[in-house]
């Protein structure tokens, strides 16, 4: 929460640093439980495969 969490609660050199390295970004004024993104993947298999005893 140190990078993502309230604007009001992140250190003011965290800050500084962020807002140099990611003008642009938003990610801030998350709360513990909230989600901002999530990965999915799918694997297929194109064969069974069995296993040797």
């Amino acid at each position: 929460m140190t990078c993502h969490g309230p604007q009001e609660r992140i250190p003011p050199g965290v800050l500084e640093e962020l807002r140099a390295r990611y003008p642009e970004d938003q990610a801030v004024g998350y709360s513990v439980g909230d989600f901002r993104g999530a990965v999915s993947v799918t694997v297929t298999v194109d064969r069974q495969v069995v296993p040797q005893r």
